[in-house]
Parts: C-alpha cells; structure tokens; sequence
C-alpha cells in the first residue's frame, strides 16, 4: 500500500531541521538544508543542485553529472513522490532537457578545441490532489575541457549598482583560474617559454566580434613559485565615484610538481554601461588569451538583467476619433506603465519608482517573487493600480499622473534587485532601465482676418451682417524630454459664438450669434490628421473657414476652439483595441482681431464705387428705417445717413474718384 505524506507535519519537520540547522551554523557548523543560493526564499521547499563533469566512455566526450536533493526528502527521510524538469541555460532561456522522478540526470557532450560552460536548473513538483508545491534549484555550471586548452576561467560572482542620478550600471566581476587538471596545466616550463603574457578580454555576447582588453597578466618564474602581475587598463574600465576596492595587482603562486596553482589569483572588471537608452548587452562574456592569440581559456558569461518599460497615453484611438463635440477631459494624462523584464528565477523584485519633475525616487510599485514564479505586491499600491496581468510585465496604472503647464512632467523608474547565482559569494545587485519622462504639451492658436463686405445682408435685429474670411495660425510644441515618446496625431478647430441675441443663419445655414451654449454645441470646422505641429489655416479669399456675423462681430462672443491630440510613438501592444495612447491639449482664442476695409461710398461692399451703390444708398433712405447706419454708406462722414451722402457721392463719381 502507497504510503500517503503529510505535507503538514513534513514542513513543521522542515522548520525543525531549519532551525537546528541555524543553531549549528550559529557554532560554526554549516549544516543548513536551506538553499541561500535560491533567493528569495518565500517558503520551506527548497532544491540543491550540485553539477559535475568526468571523461566520458568515447574519445572527445564528457559525461555532465547532475545531482539535486529535495528539502522535502531530508525532513521526511524518505523519497517522497515528486516530479523534476531538468533545464540547461543558454542564450535562449531555459531549454528543458528531461522530466524524471529521479534525483540524478546524467548525459554525454562532445569536446571541442577550447573548453566552454554549461548552466543548469532543475524545477521541482510535489502534488498529492490538495497541495502543489513549485520550486527551482539554484544554478550550477560545468566546464567541458577542451584538447588545447591549457586553463579554465570560472565566474567567481558578480556585482552591480545601479545610479539613477546618472543613469548607469556599475558593474564588477570576479574570475578566477584553474588548471583543467594536474597533468594539463602551465607549467613553469611555459612561463619559461615566453608564453607568459595573458590578456583578459570582456565582450558583448550580442556582438562577440569585438573583444575589449580591460586586463593583462604577466608571468615570471620567481624562486619556487611563479610571480605575477596584474595592469588593469583604465581606458576600458570605468570605477564608481567614492567606492574603493583594494586590487590585488602582484602576488606569488604557488607551483606543485612544476604545475602552476591559480587558487589565489582573481581578476577584477570594474565598468558602467549606460542604460538611458538600454543599449547594453543582455549578457557580458571573458576570456583570457595568450599574447599569440591562439591558445585560450573557455568563455565565461556574466549575465544582466536588462530592464526596459514603455508609457502609454490617455485616450484609447476610438475616443480621439469620436470626439467631435470636444467633450474629452483635456490637460491631464494617466500614465499606463508597462515594465517589460527577464522572468528569471534570481530575480528578487521588481520596482516602478516615480518622480514629480525630478529624477524619480518615490515607489510606487514592488512585486516580489515567489519561488514558484508567482508575485506577492508589497504595500506600494495607489489609487486605480493595475496588477501584473502577463507573464514579463508590470502594468501600473497611475491616475491623473500628469497635468499643470506646460513643461511639467512625471518620470518613471524600472529597477529590478537580483541575488547572484553563482559558485561561492551571493551579492544583492540591481538594475536599472532608462528613465522615462512624459509631460503636458503646449498648442497656442491666434486668428485674424478680413470682413467680405461685397455679399452682406440685414439680419432680424436690423443689424448687417457679412462673410468672414479667417486666417488661424496654430502651433504646438512638446518638451524635449517627452517629444521622443509622443508625436502629433491630429488637430480640430471648432467656431462658437456666445452673443445673447436670438441667431440668424449665414448664406451656408451656419447658425451665428448663437445664445450661449455647452461646449458640445461648438461647431466643427476643420479636421486635419498629420504630424505638423506649425499650422495655418484660411486665407485672405476665405474659402476653408469663411463664415457669416455681424459686421460687428468683436462683440458676438465669437470663439475659436483648437485641439492637438497626441499619439504615443510605437506604442507596445497597439492592436489592443481599449489601450491608452492619445492625449490632448486645447487652446481657446477670441475672434477679437478683426481687419474691416471700410470705403466710405462702396455701399454694397464690392470693392468698386459705381452707380449701382447710388441706386442701393437711395433705396436705404427711401425705406424710411431711421436706425440704419453704414460707415461704407455715410460718404460725407458726419455720422448720419442722408441726402447729403447720396450727393457726395454722385460727386465721386462725376469727379472720376
């Protein structure tokens, strides 16, 4: 009969044995279970992977040994039923390699020239039909020896700082050498053949062409040992202000039976990459070249976590398109902050740091890891927060984030804090992506023009009226440090006229002296998509805005509404129907600077003093309305219309003026 396990008692047996453990560790004893490789450590299920290598049966071959234990079957003392995925880890992620009960994995890899590193991780699983525990390993690395290497490079740990004040990840990485083995190391018979000069390379894994020398070792025997020195090359490192580390840059090594020991020895890189605009590489590598270049260590691989993130806008594209009446909120951007990260299990947490115009500094977003790749969010959250909704990303929603004038912004931070996985010490290191910046926008709009005067006509009030021709000169700018994230999608003009007189209807039914009225009354005139952000619109002939007023209009309440909305550039996950990329800013400008040609004789506006304004200022008298008045009509300019008008200007005439 299958014996059934008690998880309960199994973790309080855990807890147990943990704390038996730390009490030893306490007396100098390192006995604990607990995996501190594994961080963090949000629960008593913990996987110790140890990887090893031997010759394998055939010629070029080795066999890479894995062996892992389970917490679970050291507290309880037997094997209890659980299920391992075994994974090597390359340039292309977690690439699985078997699925076994088993706590040992064996399989052979070809020998090449040169030696080269293999990364491992194992996933555990405990199911009984109630419980299901998830947990990985700590990674462990191997290196395969290769025929005409003559030492191994090993990745001792690594370390690294993020400094958001100047936007850089410091870095530092320790390696280490080692003979392959006791027979095919240096001996002191190579030193004393001249192949005594080293170079360590770092390069970029994306572009591995391009090998940057920040070290060169020399050697030299020296009495029983063999002497050596170590000149960093400061052009191609770059050390943080105020943080010292002590370089050991010359020392002794021992040599056992002409063989040279490497124990002692370690290269330090210290540099910064830039992360402003995320350029550096997802993984740094080393090796360690003789001066002929043709003999050399294996490549070791550092990697980084590089942290990228993205804003979105306001307004989904179906809002802009339907906001006809200017009803949308306008000023003020709610920011949608997608954090995009390497969903590694060294990842400790991530971060969404923020900043009101300055350098951002405020957490707002921190959602740790599980070890079974689940997030626990930490107490950051504001108002409207959106959680992690895919594997990879972060979507923090922040309501209301930019508004004020122009100029004022709100910045963004992605960090992430990750623990080194590798082979002895166990750093916190952070990361940093670049810092994002969006900010309110500027459009200005003035407007000017001419009265038509050759088609005008009496409105109810009695009061003429004429065709405008506007001329509209619009212009928006966006902050330099947002003009990378948003560009200009499309502008609307709307008139308005707020005057409290009934209306009347111009000769295209436009209503004008309108009472006032809500903005969604406002009239669209002009639609134009583009990306221009200096724009005129109308002209002298009038023909895109023209619009029929009072000749008077100045004192109509007649207003021009302008409205820029601004798309997110390359906004991530655009075809997502509801996603937020557009934003808008509006100016609203009087119709107030207004150019009346007034020809005193030109009675119908035409442009021209002929017969026909006799005709039409005789037909005004004889109408017998004694409120009209017409400056084009009072010829003698004595502020009355009368006969006298209708003789000065058949006087013009007959002069030939």
């Amino acid at each position: 009969m299958e014996k059934k396990i008690n998880l309960s008692k199994m973790l309080c047996a855990i807890a147990i044995l943990m704390a038996g453990s730390l009490s030893a560790h306490a007396n100098g004893v390192n006995e604990s279970v607990y995996n501190t490789a594994n961080t963090p450590r949000m629960d008593a299920y913990t996987i110790e992977l140890d990887a090893d290598v031997e010759e394998g049966t055939e010629e070029f071959t080795y066999n890479v040994v894995l062996n892992w234990i389970s917490s679970l079957d050291m507290a309880s003392g037997e094997n209890v039923p659980q299920t391992y995925t075994v994974y090597i880890v390359d340039e292309y992620g977690y690439n699985e390699l078997a699925v076994t009960d088993q706590t040992t994995f064996i399989y052979t890899v070809p020998q090449y020239e040169h030696s080269y590193t293999l990364s491992y991780i194992v996933c555990g699983q405990y199911s009984d039909g109630e419980q299901d525990l998830v947990t990985w390993s700590n990674t462990d690395a191997v290196i395969i020896p290769g025929w005409n290497d003559f030492l191994a490079l090993y990745l001792d740990h690594y370390e690294s700082d993020f400094v958001r004040d100047v936007e850089l990840n410091y870095y530092r990485n320790f390696l280490t050498l080692s003979n392959l083995d006791e027979v095919n190391g240096l001996t002191t018979d190579d030193v004393n053949n001249g192949e005594n000069i080293f170079t360590l390379y770092r390069f970029d894994c994306d572009c591995p062409e391009v090998l940057i020398p920040v070290a060169q070792l020399w050697l030299n025997n020296y009495y029983n040992g063999v002497k050596y020195t170590i000149d960093y090359l400061p052009e191609n490192q770059q050390y943080r202000p105020n943080y010292n580390i002590d370089l050991v840059t010359q020392g002794i090594l021992p040599v056992n039976n002409g063989v040279i020991d490497f124990s002692s020895l370690t290269l330090v890189d210290q540099f910064a990459a830039d992360v402003s605009e995320n350029q550096h590489p997802n993984r740094y590598g080393y090796v360690l070249m003789l001066y002929d270049n043709e003999k050399s260590t294996n490549i070791v691989e550092v990697p980084v976590m590089k942290v990228d993130a993205t804003i979105d806008g306001f307004y989904t594209q179906q809002e802009v398109m339907a906001d006809i009446d200017a009803a949308l909120i306008p000023g003020v951007k709610n920011a949608n902050v997608e954090m995009y990260l390497q969903n590694l299990p060294e990842i400790y947490y991530y971060e969404l740091e923020r900043g009101n115009n300055c350098i951002p500094q405020d957490i707002i977003s921190r959602l740790q890891r599980r070890t079974d790749g689940t997030f626990m969010e930490m107490n950051y959250s504001l108002p409207d927060y959106g959680m992690v909704v895919e594997p990879g990303f972060i979507n923090r929603y922040d309501n209301n984030a930019v508004t004020g004038e122009f100029g004022e912004f709100m910045s963004y931070l992605p960090t992430v804090w990750t623990f080194c996985m590798e082979r002895v010490d166990h750093h916190e290191n952070s990361y940093g992506g670049p810092i994002l910046k969006t900010g309110v926008a500027l459009v200005e709009a003035s407007v000017n023009g001419v009265v038509d005067l050759s088609t005008s006509w009496m409105d109810e009030n009695g009061e003429k009226c004429a065709i405008f021709n506007p001329i509209m000169s619009i212009a928006t700018e966006m902050p330099d440090y947002a003009s990378v994230e948003y560009e200009p999608y499309m502008f609307r003009v709307w008139r308005k006229c707020n005057s409290i007189r009934n209306y009347t209807l111009d000769p295209y039914g436009h209503r004008v002296n309108d009472t006032e009225a809500p903005r969604e009354n406002f009239t669209l005139i002009a639609e134009v998509m583009g990306h221009d952000t200096h724009i005129q619109l109308g002209s002298e002939e009038g023909e895109e805005l023209a619009f029929g007023a009072t000749v008077d209009s100045k004192d109509d309440g007649i207003s021009f509404l302008v409205r820029f909305y601004y798309k997110k550039v390359n906004a991530t996950r655009d075809n997502a129907d509801d996603k937020p990329m557009y934003y808008v800013v509006e100016d609203e400008v009087a119709w107030n600077n207004i150019v009346v040609a007034i020809t005193p004789g030109d009675v119908n506006g035409d442009g021209y003093i002929t017969v026909s304004d006799v005709t039409l200022l005789i037909d005004y008298l004889l109408s017998g309305n004694s409120n009209y008045y017409d400056p084009m009509a009072d010829v003698n300019c004595d502020g009355v219309i009368s006969v006298a008008d209708v003789t000065a200007l058949i006087d013009m005439l007959l002069s030939g003026n």
